[in-house]
């Protein structure tokens, strides 16, 4: 929270207080109270604007000054029937100020580590179709497989700063997929739709012959395109070209180049057995993606010559980590892999070097880390990097975004986690790809 924050919800208390002043000083203690409360409250809505965040101590403070002021003309409650409807006024308007209060400091704006690096950041969207696959989660036989990229790379000048998750449009209905894959309001995301990474869109690349590594990034599942952003500056920043994929039907929602919002039909059935094989689909699914995508990217005029074709890795968290070492297995241009804290399938068996992030806050599933440990053991140069005091999403954009609480991110800050997730990888690029 900034010193605004704390200034405008101390202000509400403060007129609480003044609610409950003794007569003699009542009066001024009410008049003081309620003018700083609205001095607070419109430098709060000027700087930052009016956030959902802000409606519980707006609404608290403004019954609390009613009830101050109220009591400070009047005299009263006197009875013993207004002293309980005036302490059920103060009740309310104290709950709604904690409940803000929170929300305050829970919901803050979107505020993603500055990259740092050698180079400032673009990022660019491409939509691309596949011609030879058909679309096998839709019933017509003529649809084929589609994807959409977000692209960070080196650029020669920093421009304004792009939104985090698309335009106006695309950021509301990503926002709205995300909230329904995840069972919570839309408006609880409100600030990632509002958000701003520090790329720039299609800024210009420098004016050299250099040639760049690349990246090619699944999301996890039931996620998107945009969520390791952080990740992906950091590595542009430094001269790779990275280019993370939405995989429609799978990814909470995807956007067409038309603007046509796909979403998720992924569900849990409560049968294991199906599910686990729903799994290993949709892996294999996500595989192919990362390569058409590989073969579309090579491809982009805008990028024409500035690949390192011998500099190519392949990464992903959770779903994404799955599909990312089956995409290595299958496709040799792929020189390394980097699994994200996501489960090995369809015995995908890479023979590149492999980089495994694991959370490492103690709290998995037993069954699940000992079946993780033997699909890395069969693999012939797989490391396994656990990060203490971390969760599955510590690895994503989330810290930056959600409430810092223990259940959803562990033990490790927001500041820690990002640190260890771009270092290990950072590190295990440069030795595999050169630098």
């Amino acid at each position: 929270m900034t010193a605004l924050d704390y200034v405008f919800i101390a202000s509400a208390v403060f007129v609480l207080i003044a609610a409950l002043a003794q007569e003699t000083v009542r009066r001024p203690v009410t008049l003081i109270a309620t003018a700083l409360f609205l001095v607070a409250a419109l430098v709060e809505l000027i700087v930052e604007g009016l956030r959902w965040q802000f409606i519980g101590v707006l609404a608290g403070g403004v019954l609390a000054v009613g009830l101050a002021g109220f009591r400070s003309i009047t005299g009263r409650p006197r009875r013993t029937l207004g002293g309980v409807f005036f302490g059920l006024g103060l009740t309310a308007a104290l709950a709604a100020v904690i409940v803000g209060g929170v929300a305050i400091w829970g919901f803050h704006p979107l505020d993603l580590p500055k990259p740092g690096g050698t180079y400032p950041v673009g990022t660019t969207v491409a939509y691309w179709t596949d011609p030879d696959r058909p679309e096998t989660a839709t019933a017509d036989p003529n649809d084929r497989r589609k994807v959409t990229a977000q692209i960070w790379y080196p650029a020669a000048t920093a421009g304004p700063r792009a939104s985090y998750l698309g335009g106006e449009y695309e950021s509301k209905k990503v926002a709205e997929g995300l909230g329904r894959s995840f069972g919570v309001p839309s408006f609880l995301l409100g600030e990632a739709v509002k958000g701003h990474s520090w790329a720039t869109t299609n800024a210009p690349l420098p004016r050299t012959n250099k040639r760049y590594p690349v990246v090619l990034f699944s999301p996890g599942l039931l996620s998107v395109r945009t969520q390791n952003t952080a990740w992906a500056e950091f590595l542009a920043a430094r001269g790779y070209l990275v280019v993370a994929l939405d995989h429609p039907y799978d990814s909470a929602l995807t956007v067409t180049q038309a603007g046509e919002p796909i979403r998720s039909t992924v569900g849990a059935t409560g049968d294991d057995t199906k599910d686990d094989a729903e799994a290993d689909h949709l892996t294999t699914i996500r595989a192919a993606d990362l390569s058409f995508a590989l073969d579309q990217f090579e491809a982009m005029p805008f990028f024409r010559g500035r690949l390192d074709r011998t500099r190519i890795a392949v990464a992903g968290h959770s779903a994404g980590g799955a599909a990312a070492l089956q995409a290595a297995a299958q496709d040799q241009r792929f020189r390394a892999a980097i699994d994200i804290d996501g489960q090995p399938r369809n015995q995908a068996r890479p023979a590149q070097p492999v980089l495994a992030l694991v959370a490492g806050d103690g709290s998995g599933n037993p069954q699940d880390d000992e079946r993780f440990r033997a699909a890395l053991a069969q693999l012939p140069r797989a490391e396994r990097v656990v990060v203490p005091h971390t969760k599955h999403l510590s690895f994503t954009d989330a810290p930056f975004l959600l409430p810092d609480l223990p259940f959803l991110f562990g033990t490790a800050s927001p500041h820690d986690a990002y640190t260890a997730l771009t270092g290990q990888t950072f590190a295990f690029l440069q030795k595999n790809l050169g630098p």
